[in-house]
């Protein structure tokens, strides 16, 4: 690496950084996360199972690796916002530096500094970065993955050192899916491809032969994804039922349900899922389809995302057609291996595509699972034509796909002073890369040595083009302090700090400050102040107290109070917690003291009768 080129990366990851910190106490909570993160902060056997509640009765719904993370923050940092979202913010961040040296390694430093300069101002991964949720991390992990399987296969590596390297790679791709589950498996085909074409031993021979050459280490890194993505279900599944928390999501109050039914087969229905409040889930904006990534309606996927995923699919794909992106060996000497670089980043990019666009229900931040291949994409497709512009295909090819982009990203770039900035911005530079190009096409040759600056003032003036408009939506971002969260809170601040406070001075004696009638009721008052909660229902209104149980414990004055958002509406909705028979119970002679606690409000507070 050049002293220039470290300079840039500097640069660039100042810039990431930047745009993923500033400010970011400032971003709204995902208070059910951020409620399991105060209660494992509690104990040991509260941390390693990922209790939600502070009496560890109920867990978060996924393996909790990420928030082990957070509670780690928080320990060092104190329980505040910032705090909570520096975990995301940092993988993010160094998911930058990481994509770059792996770009570098099979399409050389411009293409990796550009692809870095793409992750570092994806307005997506900005966004979700700088939320308390776990896709971040997970996406960090990804590109973790893919660069041990680079330098794995690279020349500086010895057979021992290789093995070793691929292993690890996929205990990193196994952690990945500890934190954002079958998310994170988008990239696992990518993976395997790079691993496929990159050992190349019996290159040249019969399929039959390959098989047999490669299948040892492919079936090392098999067994070690599965132990590492496992093992803590394993552990988990393996304690004594009284020491295992009710995960909630699940139907059985199993683990495996939880993660392979709640969070695997329902994912990919297209019944609405119940959210955690009991109800049901918001509609994520555009329908499933083939263009639904370059929408700028709803949650605005195209501002978001889809500018830098057209660019990355036209460069790469003219790179194909008219540029030479894999001739010869790779930078550091490897032959094949940027070959099988290319293959892997369309594999990548195809299947988070095709997923994505299939989706019943899709937010923004599950993009993440994919955003290094669009980043990295668009930096190799842009060097690869750029440093070829002096051949007229190649000019013209460039010019015309930069205009396509442009004029989409003036389509859909929104709107706002800051976006205006931005489209103009992206005009200007977008005119002087044709004419670059133009010019570049028409001069001559460089210096005896070959070199010449055109290739890298088309290549910074395509690219910049192309960011002006992420990076104008970047800073609304940053102005407005958003996030991705995966939850909106169930009721004002104020309202929480009240019922709260209430609880608080009438819990003497009870076991429980009060009944929550589902989890995401009781997160912003856990986040609060954790005390006791006796929780009702799990996701979508399915019992984890019945009624009679719950008639028990308020009869041994073991609860006095229910949490919950009203009385029951229609019994035969299975998928609002106020018709779960506890709830419903507990609602038939229950007087409303909302009141006592919030002046003016009602329907959220009950005291219970036995």
């Amino acid at each position: 690496m050049t002293a220039s080129e470290r300079a840039a990366l500097g640069a660039v990851t100042l810039l990431a950084g930047a745009l993923r910190l500033i400010g970011v106490g400032l971003v709204p909570e995902n208070v059910f996360y951020d409620a399991a993160v105060r209660s494992m902060s509690l104990s040991a056997h509260n941390f390693f199972f990922g209790a939600f509640d502070p009496l560890a009765a109920t867990s978060i719904d996924k393996p909790p690796l990420d928030l082990w993370l957070q509670v780690l923050s928080v320990k060092v940092l104190g329980f505040n916002s910032a705090a909570l979202k520096y975990p995301a913010a940092l993988a993010a961040t160094l998911a930058v530096v990481l994509l770059y040296d792996l770009v570098r390694r099979v399409a050389g430093g411009p293409a990796g500094l550009a692809s870095a300069v793409s992750l570092a101002v994806l307005p997506v991964s900005v966004l979700t970065a700088r939320s308390d949720t776990m896709d971040s991390v997970m996406m960090g992990l990804l590109v973790l993955s893919a660069w041990l399987i680079v330098f794995g296969l690279g020349p500086a590596c010895g057979p021992r050192a290789r093995r070793l390297c691929l292993v690890a790679a996929a205990v990193v791709l196994g952690l990945a899916f500890n934190v954002k589950l079958f998310e994170a498996l988008i990239a696992a085909p990518a993976l395997a491809v790079l691993a496929w074409m990159g050992l190349g031993e019996g290159r040249g021979e019969p399929l039959s032969a390959r098989l047999r050459a490669r299948a040892p280490m492919l079936a090392g890194m098999a067994v070690a994804f599965l132990v590492t993505a496992l093992c803590w279900l394993a552990v988990v599944s393996a304690a004594p039922r009284g020491e295992r928390p009710f995960p909630i999501g699940s139907t059985n109050g199993s683990v495996w349900n939880a993660v392979f039914e709640f969070n695997g087969i329902q994912r990919l229905s297209h019944d609405p899922q119940p959210d955690r409040f009991g109800g049901a889930s918001p509609a994520s904006g555009q329908a499933p389809g083939p263009l639904r990534l370059f929408f700028s309606g709803g949650q605005d996927f195209g501002g978001l995302l889809g500018i830098q995923l057209l660019a990355g699919l036209l460069f790469g794909a003219t790179a194909l057609l008219v540029g030479r992106p894999w001739r010869g060996p790779g930078p550091l000497g490897e032959p094949g291996l940027a070959r099988a670089a290319l293959w892997t980043l369309g594999v990548w990019l195809v299947t988070g595509l095709v997923l994505f666009s299939a989706m019943s229900r899709l937010h923004q931040r599950y993009l993440e699972a994919f955003t290094p291949a669009v980043a990295a994409a668009l930096g190799v497709g842009v060097w690869a034509l750029a440093r070829e512009v002096r051949r007229r295909e190649v000019a013209v090819s460039l010019s015309a796909a930069l205009l396509a982009v442009v004029l989409y990203g003036v389509v859909v770039g929104g709107n706002g002073s800051v976006v205006g900035t931005g489209r103009v911005l992206a005009l200007a530079l977008g005119a002087g890369t044709v004419t670059a190009a133009l010019l570049a096409w028409r001069s001559r040759p460089g210096d005896a040595g070959g070199r010449s600056w055109w290739p890298t003032a088309v290549g910074a003036l395509a690219l910049g083009s192309v960011c002006a408009f992420s990076l104008s939506r970047d800073v609304r971002i940053v102005r407005s302090h958003s996030g991705d969260q995966a939850a909106s809170p169930p009721f004002a601040a104020r309202q929480a700090r009240a019922a709260s406070a209430f609880f608080a001075s009438r819990q003497a004696g009870a076991r429980f400050a009060y009944a929550a009638s589902a989890p995401s009721l009781a997160a912003p008052l856990i986040v609060r102040d954790p005390r006791p909660v006796l929780l009702l229902t799990s996701t979508g209104g399915l019992p984890i107290v019945d009624a009679q149980q719950l008639r028990a414990r308020v009869r041994a004055g073991e609860v006095r109070y229910l949490l919950t958002r009203g009385r029951c509406p229609s019994p035969s909705n299975p998928h609002l917690a106020a018709c779960a028979p506890a709830v419903r119970w507990a609602l038939s002679g229950a007087q409303d003291v909302t009141a006592q606690a919030i002046p003016r409000a009602r329907g959220m507070i009950f005291r219970l009768r036995g």
